[in-house]
């Protein structure tokens, strides 16, 4: 018992710093973390390009930071505009480049510019460390405070509908905005896109605390504080991205907490995810039936994609003098570093009529070797309604099997 105790102090005092608390505020309550590397950028936010987006500075406990805020026109005292906290990706996660106002491919739009309309007012901060801020990088740690502060900044704004402000976060932003939800009520909403259940798996570099100390680690992991998430969250992944995570987190909540949704969407990866479901949500964030449509907006984007390639791909082989009206077989390619999976889908490309081809070395990178699979079909290409249909059944059993679905061509 005495070497249980001794082994188990650690955790015993942790665990009884939760039995006490309502949010992870009060558990880490007067806890101070131990850096070992003192990182800060000097780096300079860049300058707007026009009047929709303003550079302001909000308040925190170390004293002010820079933000991003779009500007919305308030036409009358009494009109009140929704908002949102949009958190970016990467280390050190937060603050905002050029690519909020440039174009990005949509299969990997990180810039959050959906946001970017008449009718919201969208606040991008930065946190300690970064951006010429005070203080020094935490990761995930003191970070929870100064999104706190900039939650406080907006609710000074008289514009602001303080009933409806959201939180949203992408990777390293999403792993931060599920501590955020665990550290407050006060968001309407908060949309995690690709977080981590734990920091420690962005590897060893980028824990600038002192890794002996039990408590800093799990200060900074959000599968230990999903119990005090009290406002609608929608943990968001692409079924190739981070799926373990949100697996790990849903299998811990156990649908325990209501308040939680878990998504992982098919034929998305860490990237293709953002862009439709964030075009969709700033369209919809007033309504209460987000979770019902996100894998629905995701299916129309796709859908879209799709049609696009396709009709790309009847172009490309019209100029190599295939001709269109007659019957041909389109081939089209799935590939996996798993050939089980290839094997397993097999059995319903045929169910559905389609012929396939033995599993065949298509490659290898970084070590990882990657096997294809093709099936094929015979079709007329000028019917595209059949193309599009035949292309569609056939990207969704390589989804539901976890493939890489690569398009066709003709044999």
């Amino acid at each position: 018992m005495r070497t249980l105790v001794t082994l188990g102090f650690t955790s015993l005092l942790l665990i009884s710093q939760s039995l006490l608390a309502t949010n992870l505020v009060d558990e880490k309550n007067g806890f101070k973390t131990t850096l070992v590397k003192m990182e800060q950028e000097k780096n300079q936010f860049p300058t707007p390009p026009n009047n929709d987006v303003s550079l302001i500075k909000f308040d925190t406990a170390i004293g002010q930071m820079s933000a991003f805020i779009t500007n919305v026109k308030t036409t009358s005292k009494s009109k009140k505009y929704p908002a949102i906290i949009w958190l970016s990706g990467g280390f050190p996660s937060g603050g905002a480049s050029e690519s909020l106002w440039e174009e990005r491919p949509v299969d990997n739009d990180q810039s959050a510019k959906s946001y970017l309309t008449k009718d919201m007012v969208m606040m991008i901060p930065s946190f300690r460390g970064s951006f010429s801020n005070p203080g020094y990088q935490e990761n995930f740690l003191g970070e929870v405070d100064d999104v706190l502060a900039a939650l406080d900044y907006l609710l000074s704004l008289e514009h602001v509908n303080h009933n409806k402000i959201y939180l949203a976060g992408h990777s390293t932003g999403a792993t931060l905005a599920l501590l955020v939800a665990a550290s407050t009520d006060k968001f309407n909403g908060v949309f995690a896109f690709g977080p981590v259940a734990d920091p420690k798996n962005y590897g060893r570099n980028t824990q600038l605390h002192d890794t002996s100390n039990e408590k800093e680690a799990y200060f900074r992991a959000p599968i230990n504080f999903l119990q005090y998430i009290e406002s609608d969250t929608f943990i968001i992944e692409g079924a190739s991205g981070n799926a373990d995570s949100l697996e790990a987190m849903q299998a811990k909540n156990a649908d325990s907490n209501k308040h939680l949704n878990f998504t992982l969407i098919k034929g998305a990866d860490h990237f293709s995810v953002l862009h439709p479901l964030n075009e969709m949500l700033s369209k919809t964030i007033k309504s209460n039936k987000v979770g019902n449509l996100i894998q629905k907006a995701f299916d129309i984007f796709s859908d879209k994609q799709l049609k696009a390639e396709d009709s790309e791909k009847l172009n490309e082989i019209k100029a190599r003098k295939v001709d269109l009206n007659k019957e041909t077989t389109l081939m089209y390619t799935m590939l996996s570093d798993n050939k089980t999976h290839l094997s397993n889908a097999v059995s319903d490309y045929e169910a559905a009529g389609y012929i396939t081809a033995n599993i065949e070395l298509y490659g290898e990178s970084v070590g990882v070797k990657y096997y294809a699979l093709y099936v094929g079909k015979s079709l007329v290409p000028k019917r595209k309604a059949d193309v599009f249909k035949n292309s569609k059944a056939v990207k969704g059993i390589s989804n539901e099997y976890g493939l890489v679905y690569m398009g066709w061509d003709v044999k």
